[in-house]
């Protein structure tokens, strides 16, 4: 096989293994004078608060101490300047905890403006390094079918 016909199934390859295995990432979060206030984590904690009802069980879902947790959301409470958990003490019922409205309306808008910076950055990738996802087997499949063609024509 002549060294330019192996140098483009090479080139081939490696066009179809890059469209595979590369992905963008980002990450996104939100800061008042330079300290995080709000980002991936912290939802979660207030999402969990949210579906549980309480930090105690929030903390024990997510495989922290309450101390963590609650710490987690009086540092927010402070940097924002409201509070986004209501809480009451245990007692003979236990304790419980609940989201603000203000905290829901939060945790509704950074979730909608990650998903749209992961759509925007996902776009501008493919965009810029010309490349295309592919996802399923069958277009993975096409590119080592190709592959192979070039290899077998001399």
């Amino acid at each position: 096989m002549a060294f330019c016909q192996k140098r483009r199934i090479f080139l081939y390859q490696a066009i179809c293994n890059f469209s595979i295995t590369m992905k963008v990432k980002s990450k996104v979060w939100l800061e008042k004078e330079g300290e995080l206030v709000f980002g991936v984590g912290k939802t979660r904690i207030l999402e969990t608060i949210n579906t549980t009802g309480s930090i105690n069980k929030a903390a024990k879902k997510m495989n922290m101490s309450y101390r963590r947790a609650w710490s987690c959301v009086v540092s927010i409470e402070k940097r924002i300047g409201r509070p986004l958990v209501i809480r009451t003490k245990g007692g003979k019922d236990g304790g419980g905890a609940i989201l603000t409205d203000y905290a829901k309306d939060l945790l509704k808008k950074f979730t909608k403006l990650e998903a749209e910076v992961e759509a925007f950055t996902n776009k501008r990738y493919k965009n810029i390094f010309h490349t295309r996802v592919i996802a399923s087997e069958a277009k993975q499949s096409s590119c080592r079918k190709i592959a192979s063609s070039l290899r077998s024509s001399q």
